[in-house]
């Protein structure tokens, strides 16, 4: 059964606020200062990774019904203004259409992005510490395949370079849903100037300004011994 098929009674509670990339980049902070906000309805799993999955959808794009319903389960029902999604992964070629078919044209996106280099090289020790990475940083990220699409392994993106191509990519979500859907925000600012990004993501939003808690940004690290990390990430 197509998305242009479905009819949905808890149509609702379809996201309408993303944070959609980078990898990387402050995400999952994002999402803890986003989460305390009372007009602000979280997803049960930070990054449910629903739109960037081509299981979820037909070869016409179409959503499946049945990922449909699973997708919706992550969403408590409730009253908020927004529901949010915050799957860093909008470097998928796919995903812009997806969300806009699905959840329509008033979603809004924010994009946190990082100096491409530092952001390849915090990718690609992550991916490493996950025991997803084996190869030599040099060679891994510098021969990288520098292609139009990033195919769906089904496990952590492994485009390291691609994914900082910011300017690409979010032309996808300026086509779909116009630039003033976007909020931008750059890493660096948000670690050091946390309180002062927030209340400009606020107000892009159109709530009211709440208190944060200033955190450390989560961010990857080379780590000092590659071969225990590795060994103690796999049990």
């Amino acid at each position: 059964m197509s998305s242009a098929e479905i009819a949905l009674p808890e149509k609702d509670r379809l996201p309408n606020l993303f944070v959609i990339g980078a990898p990387k980049c402050g995400t999952t902070t994002m999402f803890s200062y986003l989460s305390n906000h009372p007009d602000i309805s979280p997803s049960i799993v930070k990054e449910p990774a629903f739109f960037d999955k081509d299981r979820n959808f037909s070869e016409q794009n179409d959503v499946l019904y049945d990922a449909l319903l699973g997708y919706l389960e992550m969403f408590p029902e409730n009253n908020c203004r927004y529901r949010l999604d915050a799957t860093p992964c909008f470097a998928f070629p796919k995903v812009a259409n997806r969300i806009g078919r699905l959840c329509g044209n008033e979603s809004k996106f924010i994009f946190l992005i990082r100096d491409p280099v530092d952001r390849a090289l915090s990718h690609y020790w992550h991916a490493y510490k996950l025991g997803l990475q084996m190869g030599d940083v040099e060679n891994e990220i510098f021969d990288e395949y520098n292609g139009a699409d990033i195919c769906d392994t089904g496990k952590f993106p492994k485009n390291f370079l691609l994914n900082g191509l910011y300017s690409m990519h979010m032309e996808r979500f300026k086509k779909y849903f116009g630039k003033d859907a976007m909020h931008l925000i750059n890493f660096d600012d948000f670690v050091n100037s946390p309180e002062e990004e927030m209340v400009k993501l606020f107000k892009f939003l159109g709530l009211k300004e709440i208190e944060i808690s200033s955190s450390k940004i989560n961010a990857s690290q080379m780590p000092l011994f590659p071969g225990l990390q590795r060994f103690l990430e796999q049990q």
